[in-house]
This record gives structure tokens, C-alpha cells and sequence, in this order.
């Protein structure tokens, strides 16, 4: 039984190699999940490979009396190596559970937080939008004043010029 081959940076594991989580950037966790997903596939590959190979130790015992050792060293060689990757990857999921449960509260914080961003951003523009009426009614008021100013000015200049002339 030769281990499968994956084509991408990893560790070597029981079965070929395993990519330890804590190495691994959050953006490329679905390729993580894809390998242990391969991971399981070799497992199972694996378990029906020594449920065939039983088969053909079973066909030697009845030939020969060694088979029956023989099988019981095959089957269990495989299972001990195949509980042992279903261990570590029961904790490398439980890992990258935590992992994504982290992330998604990270999320949340950032949204609540980004939320709140907005609300302040929303009072400031309310307040500044008052403010620009404001300045607009007492812009327009000075406008008008000043409008009547420069029209008595300009009836007195008027007045000034018809007496000087």
C-alpha cells in the first residue's frame, strides 16, 4: 500500500502528507478542507484495501497455516495506522472548527463595529446638514440686508449726486 501523492506543499503524515492548520492563511482553508477531505478518501481507500487484502490472506490461511498470522499483522498494521490519522484528523478538524468559529466572531465584531461607524457617521451628517441650513437661512438674511444696505446707498448716492449737480 504506497501513500497517495498530493501535489501541494505539506507535511509528511501516515498516510503521505497533512498541512498543519496553524500554517495555513485563512483565505486557503477550503484547499486545507479539500486535503482533508482527500485525507478521509486515503482512509477509506486504505480500509477497503485491507478488507481486500483480508480476502487474499484468508485464501493463504487455507493453504497455509502462517496465514492466519500473517492476516492479523496485515489487518491490524492497517487499522492502528488508520485510527491514527482519523485521530489527528478529528484534531485537525476540531482545529479548523475553532478556527472558522473564530473567524466568524471576528466577522461579527467587525460588522457591529462598522455599524456603529455608520451611526456615527449618519448623526455627523444630520448635524452637519442642520448646520448648512443654518448658514444658508443666515447667509440668505445677510444677502437681503445687505441687498436693502446697498439699495439705500445707492438712493442716497443718488440724492447726493442729483443735490451736487
Amino acid at each position: 500500500m504506497e501513500p497517495v501523492n498530493r501535489d501541494i506543499n505539506i507535511m509528511p503524515g501516515f498516510f503521505g502528507e497533512i498541512i498543519p492548520a496553524e500554517n495555513i492563511p485563512l483565505q486557503e482553508l477550503p484547499e486545507h478542507y479539500t486535503a482533508l477531505a482527500k485525507s478521509a478518501k486515503d482512509i477509506y481507500n486504505l480500509w477497503e484495501q485491507a478488507f481486500q487484502n483480508s480476502a487474499v490472506v484468508e485464501n493463504a490461511f487455507e493453504d497455509n497455516a502462517q496465514g492466519d498470522e500473517h492476516f492479523a499483522e496485515t489487518f491490524e498494521g492497517a487499522l492502528k495506522v488508520a485510527a491514527k490519522e482519523i485521530e489527528f484528523l478529528n484534531a485537525e478538524n476540531s482545529h479548523l472548527k475553532n478556527q472558522k468559529r473564530e473567524i466568524a466572531q471576528a466577522a461579527e465584531e467587525k460588522e457591529k463595529s462598522a455599524q456603529e461607524l455608520i451611526e456615527a457617521l449618519k448623526q455627523e451628517n444630520a448635524l452637519l446638514n442642520t448646520r448648512i441650513e443654518t448658514v444658508s437661512k443666515d447667509f440668505k438674511i445677510t444677502t437681503e440686508f445687505l441687498a436693502e444696505k446697498v439699495q439705500k446707498l445707492n438712493s442716497n448716492f443718488a440724492l447726493i449726486r442729483t443735490d451736487i449737480l
